[in-house]
């Protein structure tokens, strides 16, 4: 019932125009942390997630849209990333998403933003193309490839809606969540 719910909801979003309603600034690792805590609790396979993004790092967004945007991204790295440790890490303005997987067919990258799309693994659905509705009402620019170290990485811009204190710049805390 809740995957027929959130599937109703996804077509809702394509279907209209996902124009941000109120802009909110929102921490953007405690926003992460939020929505890992509820993927966990769902998640067949205990995983990790690593944050490298600074505590005083703050993102004028949505919030629904930006939680919309990061559980979908989550959820992905989740499902794919064969109980490996999913990572987030923030440089400049761009979050990275990187799972453990097989990481992206290289002729499907092109592809795996649009709706339904069904890669050779056999996975299909809406949340990738779901982000790239969002990230293209909000002005944020997203991307997939294959990281350097193995597994899909996707590339999240959220350009000048980011805000970074100086003082974070120079240091960067790494934590792990389990």
């Amino acid at each position: 019932v809740d995957r027929i719910n959130r599937l109703a909801n996804s077509l809702l979003w394509l279907a209209r125009e996902a124009t941000p309603a109120q802009l909110e600034e929102i921490h953007l690792g405690s926003a992460i942390e939020a929505v890992w805590v509820n993927l966990a609790q769902t998640a067949s396979t205990p995983q990790a997630l690593r944050l490298d993004i600074p505590d005083e790092c703050t993102l004028n967004a949505d919030p629904s849209l930006l939680e919309l945007v990061l559980r979908n991204l989550l959820e992905n790295a989740q499902r794919h990333g064969e109980a490996g440790e999913i990572l987030c890490r923030l440089q400049g303005s761009v979050l990275y998403v990187v799972d453990h997987g097989p990481g992206f067919a290289e002729s499907e990258l092109p592809q795996v933003f649009d709706r339904f799309f069904v890669g050779a693994g056999g996975a299909s659905g809406l949340g990738l193309a779901l982000v790239r509705h969002v990230c293209s009402a909000t002005g944020w620019q997203v991307s997939a490839r294959n990281a350097p170290s193995g597994g899909g990485e996707i590339r999240l811009d959220f350009g000048e809606s980011l805000v970074i204190p100086t003082a974070a710049r120079l240091t960067t805390p790494s934590q792990t969540l389990a």
